[in-house]
């Protein structure tokens, strides 16, 4: 499939900033695009202040301001001046949700064609539908009204038709409609700060993206069936992918900052110091006594992270058949998340199709990409990249 990017033209090169927002960092890149070619020409990366920033009660808005205003500064620099360089935005994933959903309908009379306004109707009450569920789903979990909620995208992103799939539904019979839908929210409220945020900053976010929507279109048909887990600072993302389809997605409250926290309580390090140790254990640059010490440490975490993630997926079980895994963000360089999940007697209840395989996606993995920083060399980065892929028209807010 090839991505043609509209705003770029022929006889003009543009330049575009891309700002990912974790609960820990705030990463960003300027880049350009030429055809299906995307040349990254600077990156960043800034920690906030705090181990946490993000909480139920208080949104740390000059703290992020400040990450943010310094994360463009570094990456600026090979940016011709532009006035409203236009901003792709990802968001924390504690606070910026992404769901796929399932809907049935029956019609009536199955020996009639479906014609347009029925179509049209049809597709209306679907989404309708589908966003009522997700705020009752909200409301009952989290306390939030439906009017608190900020829908960014609900597509209908898949018709059957009696079992067989469909392009759309005008011009065909029969009785029963299935659908999937997807739809990606946030609450109102870090919707409206993040513009402010931006406003004062000097810049405009022409769009909001969350990561999930541009897989297919970054990966290679390689990756094309499988679980993609994003493993965050805080929080675990899953995908279920079959054929570049999107079945299923879910996420749990472990992550990277789980896996070492036993290290400063149980030895009372720094946050620094624990951090030097995490980047020391993954590049094996310690005494295997100490590796040994510190792999003991964190296997609590790791076999709670594995139990909260078949849980998930427990709830997909019908749809896993490929125990292909595929992995990035600040957690998955762990050997001991690769060990868990390959390990054949771990998945005894699941019915998948060959041996657990497990493989880490790196910035080199993803399509028509590069990078002349040199620096774009871990699967952390991949959430930040994928927002590149954005081939959409870019939104005014």
């Amino acid at each position: 499939m090839k991505i043609i990017f509209p705003w770029t033209k022929k006889d003009k090169e543009k330049y575009f900033l891309a700002v990912d927002i974790d609960t820990k960092t705030v990463k960003a890149l300027n880049f350009t695009t030429k055809g299906e070619k995307i040349t990254i020409l600077g990156a960043s990366s800034q920690a906030f202040e705090k181990f946490s920033i993000f909480d139920s009660i208080s949104f740390e808005k000059n703290k992020i301001k400040k990450a943010i205003l310094k994360s463009i500064e570094e990456v600026k620099g090979k940016i011709p001046k532009q006035k409203n360089l236009p901003v792709l935005l990802g968001l924390p994933a504690n606070i910026f949700k992404i769901r796929v959903l399932s809907r049935e309908l029956k019609r009536p009379d199955p020996k009639i064609k479906i014609q347009q306004n029925e179509e049209k109707e049809i597709y209306q009450k679907v989404l309708n539908e589908s966003q009522r569920e997700i705020s009752e789903i909200f409301a009952q979990s989290h306390g939030i009204l439906s009017e608190d909620l900020e829908f960014l995208k609900l597509e209908i992103i898949g018709n059957k038709i009696d079992g067989y799939d469909v392009p759309y539904l005008c011009g065909f019979r029969g009785e029963n409609l299935n659908f999937r839908v997807v739809a990606i929210f946030l609450l109102k409220y870090y919707f409206e700060e993040f513009k402010k945020i931006f406003e004062e900053t000097g810049f405009r976010i022409s769009k909001i993206i969350h990561p999930a929507q541009n897989l297919k279109l970054a990966l290679s048909e390689d990756f094309s069936d499988g679980i993609f887990l994003n493993i965050g600072s805080d929080l675990t993302q899953i995908f279920l992918m079959e054929e570049g389809k999107m079945l299923y997605i879910s996420e749990f409250e472990t992550g990277e900052r789980d896996f070492f926290q036993a290290l400063y309580q149980n030895f009372g390090f720094t946050e620094r110091t624990s951090q030097i140790l995490k980047e020391k254990y993954l590049k094996k640059l310690l005494s295997e006594g100490v590796r040994k010490k510190i792999k003991e440490t964190i296997r609590v975490a790791i076999y709670d992270w594995f139990s909260n993630l078949k849980f998930k997926l427990n709830e997909a079980k019908q749809l896993l058949l490929f125990s292909n895994f595929y992995l990035f963000g600040e957690g998955s360089q762990l050997p001991e998340i690769k060990e868990i999940l390959e390990e054949e007697e771990n998945w005894k209840d699941f019915a998948f199709i060959g041996k657990p395989i497990v493989k880490l996606i790196y910035p080199k993995d993803l399509k028509n990409i590069e990078d002349k920083t040199y620096t774009l060399n871990g699967p952390q980065w991949i959430s930040l990249v994928l927002i590149c892929y954005t081939p959409l028209e870019i939104r005014q807010f």
